[in-house]
């Protein structure tokens, strides 16, 4: 027996309308009871597959009702095979009642992991 160990790494590039990674989404002015997407693709630049998840920070309303694919950001996952990509819709749906006003600001960090 031995232990062998995965020394393979894949990286990641993230191409969001047009840009690259760091690049800021904005969804421009969205009203309570109204909601705003936009589509945002995932490359696998590596050699090998990778489990892609998504956390947040920033301003509340984003931990609270920001959507990848239609639910919410916390249970997105993403099998990404070496060498692919794959289309993701962000959303955001603001509450009716929702009472706060000005610019909010959030972070959205993809996390790739290796696919076991």
């Amino acid at each position: 027996g031995g232990s062998s160990s995965d020394t393979s790494s894949g990286t990641l590039s993230i191409v969001i309308d047009g840009g690259t990674s760091n690049t800021a989404i904005g969804f421009g002015t969205v009203s309570p009871g109204r909601d705003a997407s936009k589509q945002i693709r995932l490359t696998n630049t590596g050699g090998s597959v990778v489990t892609i998840s998504g956390s947040i920070s920033g301003d509340g309303i984003f931990r609270r009702f920001l959507s990848l694919n239609d639910k919410s950001w916390r249970f997105y996952r993403a099998l990404l095979p070496a060498s692919s990509a794959t289309t993701t819709k962000l959303s955001i749906t603001v509450p009716a009642d929702y009472k706060e006003s000005g610019k909010k600001v959030g972070t959205l960090i993809f996390w790739a992991t290796p696919a076991h």
